[in-house]
């Protein structure tokens, strides 16, 4: 390993030391969602990944890289105090977690310098899964849910009548909650397509493009698994 990674990993290391010491009821806060929620207990294999695709898989690669540390990450960094604070007064858990991992990317873009952390940003961007984005994704699954619902009940003929989230088929009615959604599909589906990205390819468009692929599939799965539901019932005349 050459000086200017051995410098670039102590000035990494005690940057986010300290912004973990001092954001550290946002961690917490953070790892408290990942142990009570399903659809993001995935979030425990991000940091062992990107260790795992910078320090083995694409060791080579990371190596040949020259961090040049400089004062890029420091705008980053100020943004994300800010927006940390920002969300603090508000009492925003989304704010302050999103604003945490901001924060640590900038003391990543300060410690390498903006063109090593560029190279490297593809998989250093893999922290971004671990911020929970269930508020903001699961009304538009759910909405979806309700379109894929519609649209089945319609393709294969069956009476139907909707209302919000309220669905009624046949004799049957549904209500479309949360848990509905499909939200743990989605979130990992496209995580496995992000990573699986990451370990075939450099381009960052392809990379993208295998995460909406696993995007995708998420939708699928559970559009599948919902239509599976409304079937069976018209099939055996349950509920």
């Amino acid at each position: 390993m050459s000086q200017d990674w051995k410098r670039a990993l102590l000035g990494l290391g005690v940057g986010c030391f300290l912004t973990v010491w001092i954001l550290w009821p946002t961690l917490q806060s953070l790892t408290q969602v990942w142990r009570s929620n399903q659809a993001y207990q995935f979030a425990w294999l991000v940091v062992p990944l990107i260790a795992y695709m910078l320090g083995w898989h694409d060791r080579l690669g990371t190596l040949l890289i020259r961090p040049q540390p400089d004062l890029s990450g420091v705008a980053l960094a100020s943004i994300a105090a800010v927006a940390w604070i920002a969300s603090d007064l508000m009492n925003i858990d989304a704010g302050r977690q999103l604003s945490f991992i901001l924060a640590i990317q900038g003391v990543c873009m300060a410690a390498l310098g903006w063109g090593a952390y560029w190279r490297l940003s593809p998989t250093l961007l893999l922290m971004f899964f671990m911020v929970p984005s269930g508020d903001f994704l699961q009304p538009i699954l759910r909405q979806l849910t309700v379109n894929i619902i519609e649209l089945f009940a319609t393709a294969v003929g069956l009476p139907h009548q909707v209302e919000g989230f309220q669905i009624a088929i046949g004799e049957s009615e549904y209500i479309v909650l949360n848990e509905c959604a499909g939200l743990p599909y989605f979130l990992l589906a496209t995580f496995l397509g992000y990573v699986f990205g990451l370990m075939l390819y450099r381009s960052i468009y392809k990379i993208l493009a295998l995460a909406l692929f696993g995007a995708f599939i998420g939708i699928l799965s559970n559009a599948l698994r919902v239509c599976a539901i409304v079937w069976f019932d018209c099939v055996q005349g349950s509920q």
